[in-house]
């Protein structure tokens, strides 16, 4: 599935960018406007974006916001975050918690800015590679509730604060269980 992207001299409107139709109605009513509206620069250079239990399964297109410091979408039921993620460069602040996410995407590698990631009360079993390039994250990384069977072996070389325990299986149960996490 590719992801459409707005380009400047584009006029796109928020059912072209988001082809769940759900996601469309609820991101533009966050703005005040119908699905049909065209996404305007003053949409456009939104900063903070809380969906908070909305409803969303799907936030396909999302990476339009490019602009995004902070990112709240706790408490849907978003099975899946796209590798488009990774172009939201901006982004500081991303809660996924309660979600139904069984996998994180590699490019959240690129996201060098984040400096808190909430991924508690998910599905996850893997944490991809590219997290222990996140050393920006100086705030929180939120793991807790998952039955993570499978870490990345440069993944020890980090240290993250973790605000709950882990579930997790094989040799690094014993890191996983303390308050500082070293993985």
């Amino acid at each position: 599935m590719t992801t459409s992207f707005l380009k400047a001299e584009e006029t796109v409107t928020f059912a072209q960018q988001f082809p769940n139709v759900h996601t469309a109605e609820v991101i533009a009513g966050e703005f005040g406007k119908n699905v049909n509206d065209v996404m305007d620069q003053s949409v456009l250079s939104c900063t903070e974006f809380d969906l908070e239990q909305k409803g969303l399964a799907d936030v396909t297109g999302i990476d339009v916001f490019t602009n995004l410091q902070y990112l709240n979408l706790s408490s849907n039921q978003i099975t899946s975050i796209l590798e488009s993620i990774g172009k939201l460069s901006d982004l500081q602040i991303l809660n996924l918690l309660d979600n139904q996410l069984t996998n994180v995407p590699e490019s959240i590698g690129n996201l060098t800015g984040l400096i808190g990631i909430d991924l508690s009360n998910n599905h996850l079993s893997v944490l991809p590679l590219s997290l222990i390039k996140l050393q920006s994250i100086n705030e929180y990384l939120n793991l807790s509730n998952q039955t993570i069977s499978l870490l990345p072996k440069d993944f020890i070389t980090q240290s993250f604060t973790l605000t709950s325990s882990i579930t997790a299986m094989g040799e690094v149960v014993p890191h996983l269980l303390a308050e500082q996490v070293i993985v």
